[in-house]
């Protein structure tokens, strides 16, 4: 059957455009407003900006046509099209137009930025789009299988993979990532095997990457970044050898990459792996670059390397929760609460992160209970703040914060920054971390991340423990 015997292409105007009320991506929904509504929930309002946005300054991708069939309004009976494919595009398209289609107040700051958008918005605005209209909605549902769909065999849109996003980026904008310049170094390498090769275009390159991304692995291995390439000062053949040896172990069939999760299962790995591999490391005179494709022209000599490396002044590393310099007004009577507080002063989290992750869980708690006791904020009945059942540490949490603002000692933006890095699940020090680090096996720490999130949430402590001591005696110590 040919083509125009299931569909038409059509250039049809926006105000005729119905979302579709069953769309795949939400449970269906009752009207027009309500799949809007459903369309701004969560991430997806952001989402929609930026794809409006993006249609401001660039225009509608011309390589995707919306798919849409007829439908009547049950109001005016006259011809509509229902959104088969595309419902973001037109509900974006919509809220451009009309920004006031958002009228929950909830979604307000979501609105106040379309209706900045609207201004530039007009200025070209999208009246109509060329869509393909089918004569039903079963003519179309094959060819949405064909784009969303996975496991057809080829058969629909194939998704890029790390290496092939990679060599995009590298293509358009010039950038080669770690990943592919060690990867087009080793096809090169004369120590490489057949098998080596197969290893190479099957490889798993996130895991490649991770290792590569990490300065201590790299180290070991002998290279270094320099200008977004990555450079050696050993001897060829020994950083080929590495290189090909992290490659062989991690596609082995039982490698996990919890082996090199973190930063320190990373350097227990590389050690491990050059204890094995167990290979001189022999300098060279000058600086060579991994990445056949670039100009290995002299970059500077090791003389001059080593100079500029002895000129410069090493700075003190910080590896403690908590700075040493920092000191909170915890009153004596506190003392469970003080001598946790001090042990984050001096404990390593770079050496010892789930000591300290499980620590911090516990000064958190500490913390928050005493607040709760010292202005009577605990619930009917209760005597102490942990007192019967389990305690709901992100309810607690909150419950302070909230204090603290009516109190007024405590501002919006600080508030909404901490609750922040409490309440958000990507934080390293949100509730949700904090508990996985107790109970969670696969849930590991990283030190670095732990100290950016003690400095975040470091003035809801100040603010909390001022506040205890101002009507406890703070400690002396």
């Amino acid at each position: 059957m040919m083509e125009d015997d299931k569909y038409k292409i059509q250039r049809i105007k926006i105000t005729n455009l119905s979302l579709d009320l069953k769309n795949y991506r939400f449970n269906p929904q009752n009207s027009q407003r309500e799949a809007i509504k459903e369309m701004l929930k969560g991430k997806g309002g952001e989402k929609l900006y930026r794809l409006a946005k993006d249609i401001v300054n660039e225009g509608l991708n011309p390589s995707e046509m919306l798919m849409i069939a007829p439908i009547e309004d049950e109001t005016s009976g006259r011809v509509m099209y229902k959104v088969l494919e595309g419902n973001r595009r037109v509900t974006a398209l919509k809220l451009l137009g009309i920004p006031e289609l958002i009228e929950w107040p909830e979604f307000q700051s979501l609105k106040n930025k379309f209706i900045k958008l609207h201004k530039a918005y007009i200025e070209n605005p999208v009246t109509s789009v060329v869509c393909v209209v089918f004569d039903n909605e079963t003519d179309a549902n094959l060819w949405i299988e064909r784009k969303h769909a996975i496991g057809l065999q080829g058969e629909g849109t194939e998704m890029w993979d790390s290496t092939m996003r990679q060599r995009y980026e590298q293509a358009t904008k010039g950038d080669k990532s770690v990943v592919l310049q060690t990867l087009d170094m080793l096809r090169n390498a004369p120590q490489a095997s057949i098998d080596d090769m197969l290893l190479l275009e099957k490889l798993n390159n996130t895991n490649l990457g991770r290792l590569l991304e990490d300065p201590y692995v790299r180290e070991c291995i002998g290279i270094t970044r320099r200008n977004k390439q990555l450079v050696s000062l050993r001897n060829r053949s020994e950083v080929e050898t590495m290189l090909l040896s992290i490659v062989r172990d991690i596609s082995r069939p039982d490698f996990k990459v919890a082996e090199i999760y973190n930063k320190e299962l990373r350097k227990k790995y590389i050690d491990d792996l050059c204890q094995k591999v167990n290979i001189p490391n022999t300098p060279t005179d000058q600086e060579w670059k991994i990445d056949p494709e670039s100009d290995n022209e002299e970059i500077k000599s090791t003389s001059d390397d080593a100079k500029t490396q002895k000129a410069k002044p090493k700075l003190r590393e910080r590896t403690t929760l908590i700075p040493s310099g920092v000191k909170l007004p915890i009153p004596t009577k506190q003392s469970r609460a003080y001598d946790v507080f001090k042990e984050l002063t001096t404990l390593s989290a770079k050496k010892y992160p789930n000591s300290v992750a499980v620590m911090f869980r516990v000064f958190l708690e500490l913390s928050v209970d005493v607040y709760l006791e010292t202005f009577n904020l605990l619930r009917d009945g209760q005597l102490t703040a942990n007192e019967s059942g389990t305690p709901n540490l992100q309810g607690n949490v909150n419950r302070v914060i909230n204090d603290m603002v009516q109190k007024g000692i405590i501002n919006k933006d600080l508030m909404k920054g901490i609750k922040s890095e409490l309440n958000n699940t990507n934080s390293p020090l949100s509730i949700d971390s904090l508990n996985a680090y107790v109970h969670n096996g696969y849930f590991f720490p990283f030190y670095l991340h732990l100290l950016t999130g003690w400095d975040n949430v470091q003035p809801f402590f100040n603010i909390l423990w001022q506040e205890i001591s101002s009507v406890q005696k703070p400690d002396e110590k």
